[in-house]
């Protein structure tokens, strides 16, 4: 049974253990709330966004952002392509401005990893 009461506390969890510098797994019964937010952003991107907005706003050091922008955020971009820009624009884009400096951007498409590293330069 998981000891995590919803997505969101879960992967709260999971970027705070980021802290240790280590490389770490997650436990096979929490396993399932990794997934979910995977999955989530295929599915439902505004629900996905609103965790991850969620998540954010409870991290505090750059290896927490880290794990969180090349997970869910980092699939989240590649997902929109060439729409992320006006997706942000529209659902809110305080807490993308705080994780965009730790997207690889590597296996976005070569417009919106333009974007990113503009917004990347914008936000300093």
């Amino acid at each position: 049974m998981s000891r995590y009461l919803s997505l969101t506390d879960a992967w709260i969890a999971f970027c705070k253990m980021a802290d240790s510098g280590d490389e770490f797994d997650i436990p096979d019964e929490d396993f399932h709330w990794w997934e979910k937010l995977i999955l989530l952003v295929q599915l439902d991107q505004e629900a996905a966004w609103k965790d991850i907005q969620t998540i954010a706003g409870e991290l505090t050091t750059e290896s927490q952002k880290a794990y969180l922008a090349a997970g869910p955020l980092e699939d989240l971009l590649a997902s929109k392509g060439l729409d992320a820009e006006a997706f942000f624009d529209e659902n809110g884009k305080e807490e993308l401005e705080d994780l965009l400096p730790y997207v690889w951007v590597g296996r976005l498409d070569t417009v919106t990893a333009k974007w990113v590293k503009i917004r990347r330069e914008f936000s300093r």
